[in-house]
Order: C-alpha cells, then sequence, then structure tokens
C-alpha cells in the first residue's frame, strides 16, 4: 500500500525531450491503468504549449499539471508532498541534482542510467534505475508507487551516508 493522501508524481527539471519529458508523458497511460488516481506534476520552464499538446494527443491531460517555472523554495514545497519524483533522462546528466534533491526530502526517485543518476539512487533501495524506455520506466514508477513506503524507509536509514557522499 502507498500513501493515499500523495497522488503525485513530480517532474522538476526543464521542459525537454532531453530530460525525458516526452518519454515520461508517453508512459502515463500504462502507470495509469495501474493507478487511476496518480497524476504527474510537471515543474520548470521550457514549451509548456508543446507538452500540453502532447498530453492532448495521448489523452491523458487530466492527468497532468503543468506548472511552469516555480522558485526552489516552490519546488521543495512541492517535492515534500509528492509520492515520487522522476528524472527520465534520455541524455547524460552530468551529476542529477534533481534526483539527489528528492533523495534529501526523503522522496523515492526512478531515474533512467544515463550520466551520473545510477551513483545518486540506490537501484531497489532509493528508488529504480532504468534504461530510457517507455515500457521500463512505466514498470519502474509502478514498483515505486506500490513499495513507497519501503522506499521511503530505506531512504531515512540512508540519509546518513547521503549526506557525507554528496554534501
Amino acid at each position: 500500500g502507498f500513501d493515499a493522501v500523495k497522488k503525485e508524481i513530480l517532474f522538476a527539471t526543464k521542459l525537454s525531450e532531453g530530460k525525458g519529458l516526452g518519454l515520461l508523458l508517453k508512459s502515463l497511460p500504462t502507470i495509469s491503468l495501474a493507478y487511476p488516481n496518480i497524476h504527474l506534476m510537471i515543474v520548470g520552464s521550457g514549451d509548456k504549449k508543446y507538452y500540453e499538446s502532447v498530453c492532448n494527443v495521448l489523452k491523458i491531460s487530466s492527468k497532468v499539471k503543468i506548472l511552469g517555472r516555480k522558485t526552489p523554495e516552490e519546488v521543495m514545497a512541492i517535492r515534500r508532498s509528492v509520492l515520487l519524483e522522476v528524472c527520465p533522462s534520455v541524455y547524460p546528466e552530468s551529476f542529477g541534482r534533481t534526483a539527489l534533491e528528492a533523495l534529501a526530502s526523503g522522496v523515492p526517485v526512478v531515474v533512467t542510467d544515463r550520466g551520473g543518476l545510477p551513483e545518486i539512487v540506490e537501484d531497489g533501495v532509493t528508488g529504480y534505475v532504468v534504461e530510457p524506455s517507455e515500457s521500463k520506466l512505466a514498470t519502474a514508477i509502478i514498483k515505486a508507487i506500490k513499495n513507497n513506503s519501503l522506499l521511503r524507509k530505506n531512504i531515512e536509514k540512508q540519509y546518513p551516508l547521503l549526506i557525507n557522499k554528496f554534501e
């Protein structure tokens, strides 16, 4: 079971294909079959109109809120209210600060195996690390929803190590 209060998945970075937003949107119909009440919150600057049209085409507009750019404080407040965060990068991420900030907030993360992201998220422990494909991403997100409280407990236990490693 997962915390019924939290029904949002967060994507909080630049709205772009390189950051994997298109990939995430395409995986949402599959996630919705498993968890019909889940919504995706998108925070960041970029071509909002384009991604709204993608949502229309995929018939997922009712499941997606594109909030646009927010201050770092606003992003942190949103992050603390969500079930999990997704960093589905398609191109190599140099570091993956977003994933680290999520873990520091106690939020499980699903990331792709690009660049520095796999070094931050311990697969199956603090989140999931997958190849950037629609089906693998959807499966990992469904698993992260299902195992949410366990992942959160693990993050709490790992917190001192994370702080030490990435301060």
